[in-house]
């Protein structure tokens, strides 16, 4: 996890108000673990932030969006959404303004001994920068170009 505590090349010359995006979760006293992926033509950036280790091997974090590098500004801040941290391919840039992350989630279930296990699951989320929406996949579908905004969800 040290990899990640803040430097300001870890935001890659984006001008980020961290305060801001991590608003009442802000500790003075603490370095922020976070990771910043741009996109190709450096207009768009998925800032990883609060990143913390939950299991062996296994780090979650929430998803701020930001446009403009020159003067960013914040397009979403994903605070419920927990997504992996799964280093260079946390969050990946599709065309026309796609972006794909991987969802975290847990889910208690009832097994045979009669006890609660908590389950982790995986999943495709993709994020729809232009109409403001997402969805989770179950599967990937065999072309993600055929991927159309139909089928997306609105950003609460």
């Amino acid at each position: 996890m040290d990899n990640r505590k803040f430097s300001s090349e870890r935001l890659k010359g984006w001008a980020v108000d961290l305060k801001a995006v991590y608003a009442g979760r802000w500790r003075e006293d603490r370095a922020p673990c976070l990771d910043l992926f741009e996109s190709p033509d450096g207009n768009t950036a998925c800032l990883l932030y609060d990143i913390a280790e939950i299991g062996v091997g296994k780090e979650i974090g929430r998803l701020a969006v930001f446009r403009n590098k020159a003067d960013p500004e914040l397009l979403y801040n994903f605070a419920k959404l927990k997504c992996w941290y799964l280093y260079n391919s946390a969050a990946q840039f599709g065309v026309d303004g796609y972006i794909f992350v991987h969802r975290y989630k847990t889910a208690l279930k009832f097994d045979r001994a009669q006890l609660f296990r908590e389950k982790l699951t995986v999943t495709v989320c993709v994020l729809d920068l232009a109409a403001g929406r997402y969805a989770l996949l179950d599967h990937l579908p065999e072309n993600l170009l055929t991927l159309t905004s139909a089928v997306l969800t609105g950003i609460p």
